[in-house]
Parts: structure tokens; sequence; C-alpha cells
């Protein structure tokens, strides 16, 4: 717990801090914008487009941050072979394959389950109008930041620092519910904090089964990616995918029993494959390695 709450303060608090310098100097050096400002209120302003340059980069500094804190936190208790260790030391065509799959997969879960939550369990900030936010955005900015971004800082601390120590402690099953568990918990809002600890539990599966990383982060980067393609309003894609979100307002269930269906079949193909979970921590021999093996 000490671990993620240092997560979200090392790399929430400056990146919200820097959002918020860059929002004050652009108001108080162009009148045309506090006049925005004083006609909009704050909420309305931030989801114009006259702020994207302060949210780009404050969120832009919180995710070089969160991949600074996990290096340092798996180059520390890991040493010299940590990717190794974490399974990042090996690329192969099959974490693409299963990576893309279940990416998916957990778009379509994730949007099921989001439509869902937000009839029983309050939402800090509303889902719309943190999207109303992001979708004046550039789509390649979008992609950047809330795609890559998590992807890489967000496996590398969850899957690479947490889920090794605490699968390692805990065994493979409980290990992976208490890193899902905190993976939702680092989400804040309790409605996305509910479909991301289940999004948690089904990457984590994928990374103890490939004994590889690149494939959770493959997945987390596909599904953050066709959700930032369906709100930035240049997106490429965002007709064809605003049409998919209108289909999936109106059957979440759907929406769910589709992503649901996906995620079982790449896990099931994972099984077929590779027929039980691989101990990543055990997958290299650091001897080989210095034989250049």
């Amino acid at each position: 717990m000490l671990w993620v709450l240092f997560y979200l303060i090392i790399t929430q608090i400056p990146g919200g801090l820097i959002a918020t310098g860059i929002l004050c100097w652009e108001i108080l050096t162009n009148p045309a914008k506090a006049l925005l400002m004083d006609e909009l209120g704050p909420r309305k302003y931030l989801t114009s487009g006259q702020a994207t340059l302060a949210l780009v980069v404050g969120l832009g500094v919180a995710q070089v941050l969160s991949w600074i804190y996990a290096f340092v936190l798996l180059r520390r208790f890991h040493g010299q072979y940590w990717k190794q260790r974490i399974g990042l030391h090996y690329f192969k065509l099959s974490d693409l394959f299963f990576g893309l799959g279940l990416g998916f997969g957990l778009f379509f879960l994730a949007e099921g389950l989001s439509l869902l939550a937000r009839h029983y369990i309050p939402q800090i900030p509303r889902e719309g109008e943190a999207a109303s936010m992001l979708a004046p955005w550039p789509w390649w900015s979008g992609i950047l930041v809330i795609g890559l971004g998590p992807a890489i800082g967000e496996e590398l601390f969850c899957r690479g620092f947490l889920g090794q120590g605490l699968v390692a402690r805990m065994g493979s099953l409980y290990g992976l519910l208490f890193t899902s568990f905190l993976f939702g918990i680092m989400h804040v809002d309790p409605g996305q904090a509910l479909y991301a600890a289940v999004l948690g539990m089904l990457l984590h599966a994928l990374a103890l089964f490939t004994g590889s990383l690149y494939g959770p982060i493959i997945a987390h980067f596909t599904n953050n990616s066709l959700t930032m393609l369906g709100v930035c309003h240049d997106s490429p894609l965002r007709e064809g995918l605003e049409t998919l979100e209108t289909q999936i307002q109106a059957n979440p269930l759907t929406s769910l029993t589709l992503g649901v269906f996906l995620s079982g079949l790449v896990l099931g193909a994972l099984r077929f494959v590779f027929v039980k979970p691989q101990p990543i921590n055990q997958c290299f021999n650091p001897k080989e390695l210095k034989n250049g093996l």
C-alpha cells in the first residue's frame, strides 16, 4: 500500500503542479484566456480545448515520472538483471499476438463494465468530464501520454515490481488478486477502480502464463489507445469508434460478453500453448548471460 501511495505522490502531484502552473501562466499573460475562464468557469474551461497544452504536459510528466519510479525500484530490488527477472529480456512474436488479442478483449470488457458501474458506483470525476478534457487533444499525443505512458509505467510498477514480490510471498493466485486490487486502487475513481482491478487480473494472468511483460504492455497499450482514438476529435478512427460506442451504450451486456469471450479465448490459447504459468524470475541464468548465451 505504501509503494502505491508513493507512486501516486511521486507521479501525480508534480504533474498536477506543472499543469496548474502552465494554466496560471497562460491566464496571466493572455487576457483573452482570462476572460474565457471567467465566462466558462474552471470545469468548462478545461473541456474547451484551451487547457490542452497544460494537460498534455502535466500528464506527460506524470507518466515519465512513473517510468523513472518503476525503473529505480526494479533496479534497486532486482539488480542488474532486472529485465530478465521481469521478462523483458526477450521479445517473442507470441507476445505481440496474445497482447493484441487480450487488448481488444480488455477494451470491450472495460467499456461494458464501465457503463454498468455508472449506475451503481459514484465516480470522481465523472468519466464524461474526463473524456471531454481529453477530446481536444491531438490524437497522437493521446496515444503517447494515455496509451504508451501507462502501458509502460503501470506495467513495470504493478506487474514487474508489485506483482513479482506479492506472487513470491503469497503464491500465484493470491499474489495476482492482491496486485490487481492495488492496481484498481491506483486509479482512485471508484467506478474505474472496479474494472481496472478486473483488467489487472487478466494482464497479470498473461504475464504469468507467458513469463514475459511484453504481452501485458501491448495489451494495456491497445486498450488505452483504442479508448483515446474514440475520444480525440481529430482521430482517424473516431467516426467508427463513436458508432461502436453508441452500440455499446445501448447494449453494455453485449460488450461485456464479447470482452469476456475474447479474453477467455486468449487465456485458453495461452493455457494450450504454455500449459502452466511460467516462473518469470527463474527463466534465466546469470551465468549463461555472462557466457553470451
